[in-house]
């Protein structure tokens, strides 16, 4: 909570500003801090990934509110990743057509999935974690295989 106090200001203005961009601003701005910083390392964004496709996909004011409801954590809280689906499913609407299996650019584009195999359930964190996403606005499912 301290975080957020100290930087109240910055950080509402920061999400106001992503929950009211367009998709292909967005895009733009995910390849422009990929440029930048290029050949960095670092633990949270692995560069590599195909960022402008995800950036396409991910609902922004979803994402927007994850990150609100993540700079309010308590202090001492540190942020975990213990708990995030294992999957993120996204089909670009740029690139959909009229095909066999029905998907028109309307279908959903962003799908976060948690695996779980025979005699699997979620942990309290997976159960947690899951609850914020879908509370945040995030399509979350569970498949069980």
């Amino acid at each position: 909570e301290a975080f957020y106090r100290r930087r109240r200001a910055a950080v509402d203005a920061a999400l106001s500003e992503l929950e009211c961009m367009a998709q292909p601003d967005f895009v733009e701005r995910v390849a422009e801090y990929r440029a930048r910083h290029a050949g960095e390392t670092s633990d949270f964004v692995p560069w590599d990934l195909q960022l402008a496709e995800i950036a396409a996909c991910v609902p922004l004011r979803p994402l927007a509110a994850l990150f609100r409801a993540l700079a309010k954590q308590r202090d001492g809280h540190y942020i975990r990743f213990s708990g995030v689906p294992d999957l993120c499913l996204y089909r670009n609407p740029a690139y959909v057509s009229d095909s066999p299996d029905g998907v028109t650019a309307t279908s959903k584009t962003f799908l976060l999935v948690e695996v779980k195999g025979p005699n699997d359930r979620l942990s309290e964190k997976q159960w947690a974690m899951n609850d914020l996403l879908l509370r945040c606005g995030f399509d979350v499912e569970v498949c069980h295989v």
